[in-house]
């Protein structure tokens, strides 16, 4: 005789001790509440007074029976469910405005103080920004975040820097002012990405040579603009290598089931220039300039 499926049944002290350690505290006090399983008392304020509410698609319903969300509050606190709810939406909804701020603060004083600190630097002629130590190696490199294996020219930033200093610190500060709002993700930089990827990595870019000197020196960490630029650069050449992947697969595979029409190709083929393309952009390892 086959075995009956036994069926546990809890009592109610340890229902309400089951739901106290598997939810948050007051998420916990709120559902015992709203069951019936607690005192109808506001944990909050105190008040006795309470709403609920049932969210749900009416053409969801199977045998008249339908999942449905539910937001339960004091209507005096609106302490509860609720609340959770909407600060999460306020959290997300003001990292959104903050970031478009962001992008009107680049777009007002971030870009004219580049374009002032751009202006001063080609007319003094100066040449410290892209002057080679080793010529035909990369500027700097960039890696975790930080620069390293510079390979600028010493002589020309500590002769030339001082006649521009002024403008060059101006502009990294204004960089920095708008970098540390998406470092701290407290503004959304993918709503700010679109917009001001380009111009930001872009002066960054520029200045490689002086912040690399400033953070070396202990003259300013500029924390924020290199987080930032090592999540949107990453993107970057992440989003890129994407493109190429599908060009690179089906180039591996023509040269694993046709080698031989591969030798002595005089003009390289679309997928070894998709190749070269590829290999220029992640090679070597880190990004370089």
């Amino acid at each position: 005789m086959a075995e009956r499926n036994k069926v546990g049944y809890i009592g109610r002290e340890e229902l309400v001790d089951r739901i106290r350690k598997q939810f948050s505290p007051e998420y916990g006090e709120f559902l015992l509440i709203q069951a019936g399983y607690s005192p109808k008392v506001c944990p909050k304020c105190g008040s006795t007074s309470f709403t609920t509410l049932w969210l749900a698609k009416p053409n969801d319903a199977i045998d008249g029976k339908m999942w449905a969300k539910w937001y339960f509050w004091c209507d005096k606190c609106f302490a509860g469910n609720l609340s959770k709810n909407i600060a999460d939406a306020n959290v997300k909804r003001e990292a959104a405005k903050l970031a478009s701020e962001q992008c009107r603060y680049l777009a007002e004083e971030v870009i004219p103080s580049f374009q002032r600190f751009s202006e001063k630097y080609h007319q003094l002629k100066l040449t410290f920004l892209t002057a080679l130590q080793i010529p035909n190696n990369p500027l700097m490199q960039i890696k975790d975040g930080e620069f390293i294996n510079p390979n600028f020219n010493r002589e020309a930033l500590e002769k030339e820097l001082p006649l521009i200093a002024k403008e060059l610190l101006e502009y990294l500060n204004k960089l920095e002012y708008f970098a540390i709002v998406f470092a701290a993700g407290v503004a959304d930089e993918r709503v700010a990405f679109p917009v001001a990827g380009a111009p930001f990595m872009g002066g960054v870019n520029m200045c490689v040579v002086p912040l690399y000197h400033l953070r070396a020196t202990g003259q300013g960490r500029f924390q924020s603009t290199m987080t930032l630029y090592s999540m949107w650069i990453n993107r970057v050449a992440g989003a890129a290598a994407a493109s190429l992947l599908p060009s690179m697969r089906e180039w591996m595979k023509k040269a694993e089931t046709n080698r031989v029409e591969l030798i002595g190709i005089s003009k390289p083929s679309n997928w070894q220039t998709m190749y070269s393309k590829l290999w220029l952009k992640l090679k070597p390892k880190d990004l370089a300039w």
